[in-house]
């Protein structure tokens, strides 16, 4: 483990191709390769013996919607409930194509109080790859689950956990009433 290039336990200097960045648990966290493998072991050890899995949870389109400003944005029906329910059978994990201030934003919405995805959030920023894979997350595949409505999103290792659900689209631009709101109150300040 090693922390802006250098040794978490002995301060020295370490080659940072070792491992790989967990910048989503903290600022340039380098984990060698070796710690993921053995703390991946010892969280499924752990959730076995709690009897609680690994969640992993997208955000755009499954818990919520926004506008792509990130101004407008809605939770989906029961999100809250779902993640407090969900939190009794899992570990949760949010992973977001989001840019990380968007996805704090969105955390802070779905979870005030900081339960369920206390430092689990991974964004844009922590890959490297173009499509999500399980690598980020700490725990063994077999023990993750994860729910997201676009498969293609995924690498073909995560597609074998994947529970599709159908996207939530609440924002849609034809639904949208912006411009039409815009209009309103152009006519009511000039009125014809």
């Amino acid at each position: 483990m090693s922390y802006h290039g250098y040794c978490g336990r002995c301060c020295r200097k370490v080659d940072a191709n070792d491992g790989q960045l967990f910048n989503y648990i903290s600022q340039g966290r380098n984990l060698s390769y070796k710690f993921v493998a053995s703390m991946k072991r010892q969280r499924f050890e752990i959730g076995y013996g709690q009897r609680k899995l690994h969640l992993v949870v997208d955000l755009q389109h499954v818990l919520l919607d926004s506008r792509d400003d990130g101004v407008l944005v809605k939770l989906r029906p029961f999100a809250r409930e779902f993640l407090r329910e969900a939190n009794e059978l899992f570990t949760i994990y949010a992973y977001t194509k989001s840019e990380p201030k968007q996805a704090r934003n969105f955390i802070k919405l779905l979870d005030p109080l900081n339960i369920f995805f206390p430092s689990r959030f991974i964004t844009r920023a922590d890959e490297k790859k173009k499509k999500k894979s399980l690598e980020f997350v700490l725990a063994e595949e077999r023990g993750v689950v994860i729910l997201d409505c676009n498969p293609e999103t995924w690498d073909k290792d995560g597609k074998k956990n994947l529970l599709l659900i159908k996207s939530y689209d609440c924002l849609k631009e034809k639904e949208y009433q912006g411009p039409m709101i815009t209009k309103f109150i152009n006519f009511l300040n000039h009125p014809r």
